[in-house]
């Protein structure tokens, strides 16, 4: 088999207006049976479940200056997050329980090199990670690393603003190397940047008002976004070079977006005539993003559910890039509490499959891997551990 190129991995959480597929429908089991090639798995993230932010040689990273200097935006401290330092053993003994096939989790940069050197790693942090692989792979799972996800470290803010310099193109670049060098005969699954427009815009104006970064223009977010991309492509350029033209290895950038779809139906009889002759059914295709009556959507905050987004977004990838597609993320959150007996998100993820698997057999998408976001409970920003 190939090596493959590009991954665009896509959280779907979705913002459509579709309706609600009755889960309890019977169909032919057979075709929403799972293919037995794709990795079904789930997800963590380092700064949302390690803890242990200061401990044993790890630097303060760009995410944890942030949530220190502002208290009044991240109440919840994230410093022991879900203790995942210590209890990894925990977690993955419960993935394998679930009978996951895949384990997805980002390394964090500042662990690895606190100073951002790659010459003066931390081998504590280094010596951490191998720990966490074998665990995983002694219980027949495979391991995904996703190499950046928020927390690069501090200092690099401090020398020359981080992504807004051209500068830490070439600091990711020595921590891609390292990684390959490292862990590259351990892990055959990639991921290198951890959703771009979400750091760019969103964690770019806070790291701002944090006065992480010294200064602030119109172009941040796009500025960021452009060094984001190169860096990604350098990444991509030094895997490539350790892999054999036959191997199935991967690697990808970790894609977020809102996939929207226009309002057919229901527009016109509450569109005002305003006498321009106007065409309703071109206003009709601006009015997407609609909320559907579900009974649990008063606890998701602004989240959208929409199953057919998986399949729209999938058919839409494969024919843009015709390349096999790794889903890191796929779920919701909500403060209902209901725990372990949480039969809304048992019903949320059986569609989301069923979409998924019939999409791959109505479409011949190739999809390696689906991950649930998350295999445990842990720190949301602003919401803390709700």
């Amino acid at each position: 088999m190939r090596c493959v190129a590009v991954c665009v991995a896509v959280l779907l959480a979705a913002r459509l207006g579709a309706a609600l597929p009755t889960a309890a429908r019977a169909e032919n089991s057979s075709r929403y049976a799972l293919p037995e090639d794709m990795l079904l798995g789930a997800g963590l993230m380092a700064v949302q479940t390690e803890g242990a932010w200061n401990t044993e040689g790890k630097g303060e990273s760009a995410a944890d200056r942030l949530f220190h200097t502002l208290p009044e935006i991240y109440p919840v401290s994230h410093d022991t997050a879900a203790d995942s330092y210590n209890r990894y053993k925990e977690d993955v003994a419960m993935a394998a329980k679930l009978k996951l096939k895949l384990y997805k989790f980002s390394m964090s940069w500042s662990r690895i090199l606190p100073t951002g050197d790659a010459t003066k790693n931390n081998s504590a942090g280094v010596q951490y990670y191998h720990d966490l692989i074998k665990e995983i792979k002694s219980y027949g799972m495979t391991p995904m690393v996703m190499m950046y996800h928020l927390d690069h470290p501090q200092v690099l803010e401090d020398q020359f603003q981080g992504w807004q310099d051209p500068k830490m193109i070439e600091k990711f670049t020595e921590y891609a190397r390292f990684l390959f060098d490292e862990y590259g005969q351990e892990v055959p699954l990639w991921g290198s940047i951890n959703e771009p427009i979400m750091y760019c815009s969103y964690f770019n104006i806070l790291f701002k008002r944090a006065k992480v970064h010294k200064t602030a223009t119109g172009e941040d977010m796009y500025t960021c976004i452009y060094h984001i991309i190169l860096a990604h492509k350098e990444a991509y350029k030094i895997f490539k070079e350790g892999r054999q033209s036959d191997c199935t290895d991967f690697i990808g950038l970790n894609i977020y977006f809102d996939y929207t779809v226009g309002y057919k139906h229901g527009a016109n009889d509450s569109l005002p005539d305003d006498g321009t002759g106007t065409d309703l059914s071109v206003i009709q295709e601006a009015l997407a993003l609609t909320r559907q009556d579900l009974p649990f959507l008063e606890t998701i905050g602004s989240t959208q559910i929409s199953f057919s987004a998986m399949k729209e977004g999938l058919v839409w990838t494969h024919k843009t890039y015709n390349k096999p597609i790794i889903i890191c993320e796929n779920g919701y959150g909500d403060t209902s509490g209901h725990g372990v007996h949480d039969h809304q998100r048992a019903a949320y993820y059986s569609a989301s499959l069923r979409t998924l698997v019939a999409t791959v057999k109505d479409y011949g998408v190739k999809v390696l891997a689906y991950c649930a976001w998350s295999l445990i409970d842990s720190y949301e920003f602003t919401a803390g551990y709700e």
